[in-house]
């Protein structure tokens, strides 16, 4: 039979969970073999940052002896609200999974000084990024989520330090294509950049 389903904003919700989880699992080869530490995944409606910090910390709880690694640390860059807005989304999302937030509430650490102007408006650091990953490293990004979330992670290794020396980092590219054929700024960025380009020439 064909059933129809409801899907939130950014599929954040109880049954959309298992997709994160399934992703981490995924991971976890990788995660092993290059000994990543960190994590740094974009939080807007929270459900993929979320699910991955909640497999994470059930994998680590299940494997700790078996793998001896220490827990990743979580790291979700708010791309609108604040910090407050991610405990309450996690508080919410914990208890639509029945399970006890105070638990769990230590999953991801939240960040939210990248948020700048607010949701969906860019800078010119974000821009200037997403334009270098895409010359040297091929990688697509965009000003709203990753573009933003990259920027939080390099402003991070850049200006504080500490968060992450000695630390092996994975992003979290949450993709896609699609998005970018609409992302007006990272267009006029793109512009811009092919305008001076002629100019120089």
């Amino acid at each position: 039979d064909d059933k129809t389903f409801s899907i939130l904003r950014g599929g954040t919700q109880a049954d959309g969970f298992f997709s994160g989880i399934q992703l981490f699992d995924e991971l976890i080869p990788t995660l092993i073999e290059e000994k990543i530490t960190d994590i740094v995944c974009t939080s807007g409606s929270g459900g993929t940052a979320i699910s991955l910090a909640l497999a994470n910390r059930i994998w680590y709880e299940n494997s700790q002896n078996k793998c001896n690694v220490p827990e990743i640390k979580m790291h979700g860059v708010r791309i609108w609200g604040d910090n407050n807005d991610g405990q309450r989304i996690l508080k919410h999302e914990m208890e639509s999974l029945d399970l006890d937030h105070n638990k769990y509430s230590d999953i991801i650490t939240y960040h939210d000084d990248y948020c700048r102007a607010g949701y969906g408006i860019s800078n010119k650091k974000i821009e200037d990024l997403i334009l270098s990953s895409m010359k040297h490293t091929g990688v697509a990004l965009c000003t709203t989520y990753t573009g933003k979330t990259a920027q939080g992670m390099v402003d991070m290794a850049l200006n504080s330090p500490e968060k992450f020396k000695g630390k092996n980092v994975m992003l979290i590219h949450t993709g896609g294509i699609p998005g970018l054929w609409g992302d007006d700024q990272l267009h006029r960025a793109v512009r811009k950049e092919m305008e001076e380009s002629v100019r120089i020439q």
